[in-house]
């Protein structure tokens, strides 16, 4: 006998945004650049899932006998 098996990959993809909008001064310190600054608010900061999207990629089935 013989079947067909392919291999199946699914990536979800979230999308979140922050709960609450930034503060002047968060705004002010992301907009600086300065990566610690930025993490510093990330770390701060809620964020809640406003969207989500599953992918799926198939690769081409392959033959296997028994």
């Amino acid at each position: 006998m013989a079947k067909l098996e392919r291999r199946v990959i699914v990536t979800t993809i979230r999308f979140e945004e922050t709960w609450e909008d930034l503060t002047e001064q968060q705004l002010k310190d992301w907009n600086s650049g300065d990566e610690d600054l930025q993490q510093d608010i990330i770390d701060n900061v809620e964020f809640e899932l406003v969207n989500d999207k599953v992918l799926e990629e198939f690769e081409h089935p392959e033959l296997k006998e028994e």
